[in-house]
């Protein structure tokens, strides 16, 4: 609206009383037939975080027997939200030969909302007391001005003892 007031009296299309005229009409009308583009900005995305296992099940579980799922919370940081907190869950198929087909689910958290789910597969590989995980994600947006983010990537883990570490490199759509 304000563009093409500005072009007309620039211009010097309309005169003082056409430009009321068109001021009027759109206040009367409102400007439900002026859509607007807005464009989708792409950036480039990065998510690192440092967390504890607080469970896992079923209690006890053995990769090398059994499907296991490790819970894991922890502090992390990332581009868009700054410092945030983080849980994972990690669900793991039987090892076989070392190595089980694995999904990975990160929830940012931001002033406790839950902002962006990072929703990764891929293979996660056993050596001694440490799991290494490599695969890609997409992310989505949860709340607020975040709820129309979109995205992907690639994500890598390491679960040492009780300690996992992460990082997602990617692109977000905002």
């Amino acid at each position: 609206m304000k563009h093409l007031a500005k072009l007309a009296t620039k211009q010097g299309l309309f005169g003082l009383g056409a430009l009321a005229l068109l001021i009027a009409f759109l206040v009367a009308f409102g400007s439900s037939g002026i859509h607007h583009s807005h464009a989708q900005d792409t950036t480039a995305f990065h998510s690192q975080g440092t967390g504890e296992m607080s469970s896992i099940d079923p209690a006890g579980c053995s990769l090398m027997s059994q499907p296991c799922t490790y819970l894991v919370n922890g502090s992390a940081e990332s581009t868009v939200l700054g410092q945030d907190s983080f849980t994972a869950t990690i669900s793991l198929d039987q090892l076989d030969n070392g190595c089980a087909t694995a999904t990975v689910e990160i929830n940012l958290f931001a002033d406790n909302k839950n902002i962006l789910s990072l929703m990764a597969s891929g293979q996660a590989c056993q050596s001694g007391d440490t799991l290494t995980f490599s695969g890609s994600y997409s992310v989505s947006g949860e709340h607020g001005p975040f709820s129309r983010i979109s995205g992907s990537g690639s994500l890598t883990f390491t679960l040492t003892g009780s300690t996992m570490s992460y990082s997602a490199f990617g692109t977000i759509t905002l």
